[in-house]
């Protein structure tokens, strides 16, 4: 059922919506502010169940008492991660002092083992990197603005060319892919979706890489953004393992002895999903992959 409605200061709702199983919720729609604030809060003044407030109370205490928890958490893994780069720093110096100033005397298998020790420290500060990013798709602030995804990749892929320029990799990204979002957030985004796709490829010469926009819309029309695929011809994935690869450090099929922290996906999909999206993988073993995802902030 729909009627008339003001709001704060006089000025009228355009429509106000009242549902007849839930006659205790008021909808309230406002044209004059931004598509995507039309939807107003319920009103706090219309009359409740009695048990309502009780619940509500309960409900902000827990959601209190989680939210500490989390901070706490957040906490407890930044000074770890800090508390652990300056010994790591040290293992590292050492590590490479030795090999360089007493190589000769360690001999080959002393040499081999002062190798393991750096490739397992340098592990350590991947994972230490991993878990930063981590953190931080949850934790920056959203200031979302228009931004070209397109243009976030061709950096990204540029810097990738620049680690590895021996690679062979074919690649074609749409032109523009506008959409709106917090720039920071995006560029990560696009960091972990193209560094993975270009860790899957590695095996072929020359991989394949492709970024666009799904049927051609660059997102100039329509609130939300456009659908983008990112899909590359790597190593692929078994379809079961989709939903796992979502989680942090999880861990694909690695043919090339390759270590990676395994939070690329999740990472993404943690942005993707604070943006309003949703973000998909699809692929099959050796056939290559394909991430799908919106984006609505």
């Amino acid at each position: 059922m729909a009627c008339d409605r003001s709001f704060p200061g006089g000025r009228r709702a355009d429509r106000v919506l009242l549902h007849p199983r839930f006659p205790h919720v008021i909808v309230t729609f406002d044209a004059h502010r931004p598509p995507t604030d039309r939807l107003q809060a319920v009103d706090a003044a219309t009359p409740r169940p009695a048990a309502s407030g009780a619940a509500r109370t309960a409900a902000d205490e827990r959601i209190a008492e989680l939210s500490a928890r989390v901070a706490e958490l957040e906490a407890f893994a930044s000074a770890v991660r800090h508390d652990l780069r300056t010994p790591l720093t040290a293992i590292q110096g050492f590590a490479d002092l030795l090999l360089s100033g007493f190589g000769r005397l360690l001999g080959r298998r002393g040499s081999e083992y002062i190798e393991r020790i750096l490739e397992g420290a340098q592990r350590i500060e991947d994972l230490i990197a991993a878990s930063k990013r981590l953190a931080d798709a949850s934790r920056l602030p959203l200031n979302p603005r228009a931004v070209d995804l397109a243009a976030l990749a061709r950096d990204a892929l540029t810097r990738l060319t620049r680690a590895e320029p021996q690679r062979l990799v074919s690649v074609e990204i749409s032109p523009r892919i506008m959409v709106f979002g917090d720039p920071a957030l995006l560029t990560l985004l696009m960091e972990e979706l193209l560094a993975n796709a270009w860790r899957a490829t590695a095996h072929r010469r020359p991989g394949r890489i492709t970024l666009r926009a799904v049927d051609g819309d660059d997102g100039d029309d329509g609130d939300d953004g456009p659908a983008v695929e990112l899909t590359d011809d790597g190593r692929g994935l078994d379809p079961s393992d989709a939903p796992r690869l979502l989680e942090p450090f999880q861990r694909g099929p690695d043919h090339d002895g390759q270590f990676t922290p395994g939070v690329g996906l999740a990472v993404a999909r943690r942005i993707v999903g604070r943006h309003g999206g949703s973000l998909r993988i699809d692929g099959a073993p050796d056939r290559g992959a394909t991430v799908t995802f919106t984006l609505s902030a």
